[in-house]
């Protein structure tokens, strides 16, 4: 089943705990990219994240720097299209949101547009013009 993978730079943009509740259990799967940088998560935050169990995922970045994290999510997209792609049936079938307000992530996701993938960087998850919940045939 293709799958929308939200790659959330958390440095740059944390999803108020409302956003990540409209999460679709059946389609999509959330990462978190943290640095020594980010802030911490509070015990409500905690709790919307394991509401999301085996879906949301935090990855973390163990060095802090300029495009840190970004050079990580940019990595993460290229293992998740490798990974997946042994499976014909998915292949070219996920999607990929970015939720960040870094422009350092233009070319990459051009590239990734050009290996025929569906991609798209926002601001805020509630941004994002994907297959919310959509099952697939």
């Amino acid at each position: 089943m293709p799958l929308t993978h939200i790659l959330v730079d958390f440095d740059n943009k944390q999803p108020p705990i409302a956003e990540l509740a409209q999460l679709s259990a059946t389609t999509q799967r959330l990462w978190i990219f943290t640095s020594p940088n980010s802030g911490k998560f509070n015990a409500e935050y905690v709790q919307a994240l394991l509401a999301h169990e085996g879906r949301a995922q935090l990855v973390p970045c163990t060095k802090a720097g300029n495009n840190a994290v970004d050079l990580h999510i940019a990595l993460h997209i290229g293992r998740l299209i490798a990974d997946r792609a042994v499976d014909s049936d998915v292949k070219h079938g996920d999607e990929f949101v970015v939720v960040s307000a870094d422009k350092d992530f233009v070319p990459v996701l051009e590239f990734v547009r050009r290996l025929g993938y569906t991609v798209q960087q926002v601001k805020a998850l509630k941004e994002k013009n994907v297959r919310s919940g959509r099952r697939s045939s």
